[in-house]
């Protein structure tokens, strides 16, 4: 992998990450509507959907992080 499709695929991780999270945080109901986390929410309900969504951006953030920082 080159250097700049690396940096393209941190980019696209941190930001993937960082809307998971700013969405979860933020109760955006357009978010929940989506089909796979309307499935987690009629499963586990409300709170712990978003404490989910939430640690998933954390933790794609962190990969795209590290992946940016440590390239090999």
């Amino acid at each position: 992998m080159t250097s700049a499709e690396r940096i393209i695929c941190c980019i696209v991780l941190i930001a993937g990450g960082i809307y998971n999270l700013v969405c979860a945080l933020s109760n955006r109901e357009s978010f929940f509507r989506a089909r796979s986390i309307k499935a987690l929410d009629k499963l586990a309900g409300r709170r712990a959907t978003r404490i989910f969504c939430a640690v998933q951006g954390i933790v794609i953030t962190f990969i795209g992080v590290m992946v940016l920082i440590f390239p090999d």
